[in-house]
């Protein structure tokens, strides 16, 4: 019978090679998965971009009350603080607080980013604090888009 002699003495060479061979498989592992991981940023920035482009068309509509002049008087202030244009802006007053509100300018044709105009509000001593308004309009997003609000003065 003829045995085959066989040196099991590892060398510092031998172990090298196993290290850069382990290295170079767990490199071609994650070079395979890299093209996946590319695919999903590239989806999670395309909804990130849809995103803003709907928000660069959405108006937001609000109001406040200010206080003018020193005899404490006041007005209602109505905004657009999205960054689309309004349209057809309309109020419908829910709940006036006893409170005496100029609203003839309303339907309003627009209002631009960040514009507002100003409704003389008329206070006496039975007002209560607050006034509930609705808000309709239409905007590049969509139509009849509408929000309820309670202004506090």
């Amino acid at each position: 019978m003829i045995f085959l002699k066989i040196d099991w003495t590892i060398r510092i060479a031998d172990i090298f090679t196993v290290f850069a061979f382990l290295l170079s498989a767990i490199s071609l592992l994650r070079t395979r998965s890299l093209p996946r991981l590319e695919l999903e940023l590239k989806q999670l920035q395309l909804e990130e971009a849809k995103a803003q482009r709907e928000q660069m068309d959405k108006a937001d509509v609000g109001a406040k009350f200010i206080r003018y002049g020193n005899k404490g008087e006041y007005r209602l202030k109505v905004f657009n603080k999205g960054q689309g244009k309004a349209y057809n802006i309309r109020l419908n007053i829910l709940d006036d607080g006893n409170m005496m509100l100029d609203d003839g300018i309303f339907p309003l044709d627009s209002l631009e980013e960040h514009q507002s105009v100003e409704l003389p509000v008329a206070i006496h001593l039975q007002s209560k604090n607050e006034m509930r308004l609705r808000f309709s309009w239409d905007d590049g997003s969509g139509s009849n888009r509408h929000k309820e609000i309670t202004v506090y003065r």
